[in-house]
Protein backbone atom coordinates (compact mmCIF):
# COMPACT_ATOMS: atom_id res chain seq x y z
CA UNK A 1 0.00 0.00 0.00
CA UNK A 2 1.11 3.52 -0.79
CA UNK A 3 -0.21 5.94 1.85
CA UNK A 4 -0.13 9.70 1.33
CA UNK A 5 -1.84 12.69 2.92
CA UNK A 6 -2.91 15.80 1.05
CA UNK A 7 -2.79 19.44 2.18
CA UNK A 8 -6.27 19.05 3.71
CA UNK A 9 -5.06 16.14 5.88
CA UNK A 10 -7.04 13.57 3.89
CA UNK A 11 -5.45 10.14 3.57
CA UNK A 12 -5.08 8.47 0.20
CA UNK A 13 -4.29 4.76 0.05
CA UNK A 14 -3.15 3.67 -3.41
CA UNK A 15 -4.76 6.86 -4.67
CA UNK A 16 -8.14 6.28 -3.02
CA UNK A 17 -9.48 8.32 -0.07
CA UNK A 18 -9.78 6.44 3.23
CA UNK A 19 -11.20 7.92 6.43
CA UNK A 20 -8.75 8.86 9.16
CA UNK A 21 -8.92 7.47 12.69
CA UNK A 22 -9.34 10.90 14.25
CA UNK A 23 -11.85 11.92 11.57
CA UNK A 24 -14.02 8.89 12.30
CA UNK A 25 -13.98 9.51 16.04
CA UNK A 26 -14.60 13.23 15.70
CA UNK A 27 -17.52 12.76 13.32
CA UNK A 28 -19.36 10.09 15.31
CA UNK A 29 -18.58 10.42 19.02
CA UNK A 30 -20.48 13.10 20.87
CA UNK A 31 -18.70 15.02 23.64
CA UNK A 32 -21.29 16.83 25.76
CA UNK A 33 -18.63 18.74 27.70
CA UNK A 34 -17.13 20.05 24.45
CA UNK A 35 -20.54 21.08 23.17
CA UNK A 36 -21.22 23.00 26.39
CA UNK A 37 -17.83 24.69 26.16
CA UNK A 38 -18.51 25.81 22.60
CA UNK A 39 -21.94 27.15 23.56
CA UNK A 40 -20.46 29.15 26.44
CA UNK A 41 -17.80 30.79 24.29
CA UNK A 42 -19.62 31.12 21.01
CA UNK A 43 -18.68 29.60 17.68
CA UNK A 44 -16.19 32.24 16.55
CA UNK A 45 -14.17 32.31 19.78
CA UNK A 46 -14.33 28.53 20.17
CA UNK A 47 -13.00 28.06 16.63
CA UNK A 48 -10.16 30.53 17.27
CA UNK A 49 -9.18 28.76 20.50
CA UNK A 50 -9.37 25.39 18.77
CA UNK A 51 -7.11 26.53 15.93
CA UNK A 52 -4.57 27.93 18.39
CA UNK A 53 -4.60 24.69 20.39
CA UNK A 54 -4.14 22.63 17.22
CA UNK A 55 -1.16 24.76 16.18
CA UNK A 56 0.36 24.40 19.66
CA UNK A 57 -0.13 20.62 19.57
CA UNK A 58 1.51 20.42 16.13
CA UNK A 59 4.49 22.35 17.48
CA UNK A 60 4.90 20.06 20.49
CA UNK A 61 4.55 16.91 18.37
CA UNK A 62 7.06 18.18 15.83
CA UNK A 63 9.70 19.06 18.40
CA UNK A 64 9.18 15.74 20.20
CA UNK A 65 9.79 13.89 16.93
CA UNK A 66 12.96 15.88 16.30
CA UNK A 67 14.28 14.89 19.72
CA UNK A 68 13.45 11.21 19.18
CA UNK A 69 15.17 11.23 15.80
CA UNK A 70 18.19 13.03 17.31
CA UNK A 71 17.76 15.92 14.90
CA UNK A 72 18.76 19.48 15.65
CA UNK A 73 15.86 21.74 16.63
CA UNK A 74 14.83 24.23 14.00
CA UNK A 75 14.81 27.83 15.31
CA UNK A 76 11.17 28.89 15.54
CA UNK A 77 11.40 32.27 17.23
CA UNK A 78 8.28 33.54 18.96
CA UNK A 79 6.41 30.33 18.12
CA UNK A 80 8.16 28.63 21.03
CA UNK A 81 6.09 29.79 23.97
CA UNK A 82 6.86 29.12 27.60
CA UNK A 83 4.33 26.30 27.92
CA UNK A 84 5.74 24.50 24.88
CA UNK A 85 9.24 24.84 26.31
CA UNK A 86 8.12 23.20 29.56
CA UNK A 87 6.32 20.43 27.66
CA UNK A 88 9.29 19.64 25.45
CA UNK A 89 11.67 19.64 28.39
CA UNK A 90 9.38 17.12 30.12
CA UNK A 91 9.23 14.99 26.97
CA UNK A 92 13.01 14.94 26.60
CA UNK A 93 13.44 13.78 30.19
CA UNK A 94 10.80 11.07 29.87
CA UNK A 95 12.08 9.86 26.50
CA UNK A 96 15.73 9.66 27.51
CA UNK A 97 14.88 7.76 30.70
CA UNK A 98 12.31 5.33 29.29
CA UNK A 99 12.91 4.66 25.59
CA UNK A 100 15.50 2.06 24.67
CA UNK A 101 15.04 1.97 20.88
CA UNK A 102 13.06 4.03 18.39
CA UNK A 103 11.33 2.03 15.65
CA UNK A 104 9.85 5.09 13.99
CA UNK A 105 7.98 8.34 14.42
CA UNK A 106 5.10 9.96 12.49
CA UNK A 107 4.40 6.70 10.66
CA UNK A 108 1.47 6.49 8.23
CA UNK A 109 -0.58 3.29 8.60
CA UNK A 110 -3.70 1.97 6.89
CA UNK A 111 -5.75 -1.09 7.78
CA UNK A 112 -6.04 -3.44 4.77
CA UNK A 113 -9.24 -5.05 6.06
CA UNK A 114 -11.19 -2.18 7.62
CA UNK A 115 -10.04 0.59 5.26
CA UNK A 116 -9.04 3.42 7.58
CA UNK A 117 -5.76 5.29 7.91
CA UNK A 118 -3.85 7.41 10.38
CA UNK A 119 -0.50 8.57 11.65
CA UNK A 120 1.31 7.04 14.63
CA UNK A 121 3.29 9.38 16.84
CA UNK A 122 5.91 6.89 18.05
CA UNK A 123 6.72 3.20 17.89
CA UNK A 124 9.40 2.37 20.44
CA UNK A 125 10.88 -0.27 22.68
CA UNK A 126 10.69 0.86 26.28
CA UNK A 127 13.57 0.03 28.61
CA UNK A 128 13.70 -3.67 29.44
CA UNK A 129 10.83 -4.61 27.09
CA UNK A 130 10.92 -6.99 24.13
CA UNK A 131 7.49 -5.94 22.84
CA UNK A 132 7.11 -2.67 20.89
CA UNK A 133 4.96 0.08 22.35
CA UNK A 134 2.82 2.54 20.42
CA UNK A 135 2.98 5.95 22.10
CA UNK A 136 0.43 8.62 21.22
CA UNK A 137 1.33 12.09 22.48
CA UNK A 138 -1.41 14.30 23.92
CA UNK A 139 -0.52 17.87 24.80
CA UNK A 140 -3.87 19.32 25.84
CA UNK A 141 -5.28 20.07 29.27
CA UNK A 142 -6.88 16.63 29.58
CA UNK A 143 -7.03 13.18 27.98
CA UNK A 144 -10.40 11.88 26.83
CA UNK A 145 -11.58 8.27 26.91
CA UNK A 146 -11.84 8.18 23.11
CA UNK A 147 -8.02 8.10 23.00
CA UNK A 148 -8.35 4.40 23.84
CA UNK A 149 -10.29 3.82 20.62
CA UNK A 150 -7.71 5.87 18.74
CA UNK A 151 -4.67 3.92 19.96
CA UNK A 152 -6.49 0.61 19.44
CA UNK A 153 -7.17 1.52 15.81
CA UNK A 154 -3.55 2.55 15.28
CA UNK A 155 -2.28 -0.61 16.96
CA UNK A 156 -4.38 -2.95 14.83
CA UNK A 157 -3.36 -1.18 11.62
CA UNK A 158 0.30 -1.29 12.65
CA UNK A 159 0.11 -4.99 13.50
CA UNK A 160 -1.38 -5.64 10.06
CA UNK A 161 1.33 -3.70 8.23
CA UNK A 162 4.54 -2.15 9.55
CA UNK A 163 4.90 -4.38 12.62
CA UNK A 164 4.00 -7.50 10.64
CA UNK A 165 6.76 -6.60 8.18
CA UNK A 166 9.18 -6.46 11.12
CA UNK A 167 7.99 -9.82 12.45
CA UNK A 168 6.04 -8.62 15.50
CA UNK A 169 2.63 -9.99 16.44
CA UNK A 170 2.19 -8.07 19.71
CA UNK A 171 2.26 -4.40 20.60
CA UNK A 172 1.57 -2.39 23.72
CA UNK A 173 0.01 1.06 23.49
CA UNK A 174 -0.79 4.11 25.52
CA UNK A 175 -0.96 7.88 25.72
CA UNK A 176 1.94 10.05 26.78
CA UNK A 177 0.17 13.01 28.32
CA UNK A 178 2.18 16.23 28.44
CA UNK A 179 -0.40 18.63 29.86
CA UNK A 180 -0.65 22.30 29.07
CA UNK A 181 -2.04 24.98 31.37
CA UNK A 182 -1.19 25.01 35.06
CA UNK A 183 0.31 21.50 34.91
CA UNK A 184 2.71 22.30 32.05
CA UNK A 185 6.02 20.57 32.62
CA UNK A 186 4.52 17.43 34.12
CA UNK A 187 4.24 14.21 32.15
CA UNK A 188 2.48 10.87 32.52
CA UNK A 189 2.33 7.70 30.43
CA UNK A 190 -1.17 6.19 30.53
CA UNK A 191 -1.19 2.55 29.33
CA UNK A 192 -4.19 1.20 27.46
CA UNK A 193 -4.72 -2.40 28.53
CA UNK A 194 -7.89 -3.59 26.77
CA UNK A 195 -7.13 -3.73 23.04
CA UNK A 196 -10.05 -5.93 21.98
CA UNK A 197 -12.71 -3.84 23.75
CA UNK A 198 -11.21 -0.56 22.56
CA UNK A 199 -10.84 -1.77 18.98
CA UNK A 200 -14.46 -2.91 18.98
CA UNK A 201 -15.45 0.57 20.13
CA UNK A 202 -13.55 2.11 17.22
CA UNK A 203 -14.97 -0.35 14.68
CA UNK A 204 -18.47 0.49 15.89
CA UNK A 205 -17.74 4.17 15.27
CA UNK A 206 -16.29 3.31 11.86
CA UNK A 207 -19.48 1.42 10.97
CA UNK A 208 -21.61 4.42 11.93
CA UNK A 209 -19.27 6.75 10.01
CA UNK A 210 -19.55 4.68 6.83
CA UNK A 211 -23.30 4.23 7.32
CA UNK A 212 -23.77 8.01 7.51
CA UNK A 213 -21.81 8.40 4.28
CA UNK A 214 -24.08 6.07 2.30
Amino acid sequence: MIITRDDKHRYLVDGRPWPSVTGVIGATLNRPELNRWREQRGTQLANAIGQAAAAHGTLVHGLASLHAEEEAFIPIGDGMDEIAELQIAAFRTWYDRNVMTLIGTEIFVAHPRYHYAGQLDFLVFLEGDEIPTLVDVKSGKSVHKDSRAQTAAYRDAALATVLADLGYTRCRRGVLWIPAGEEAGKIRFIPHDHPKEDLQAFLSLLFVYNWLKT
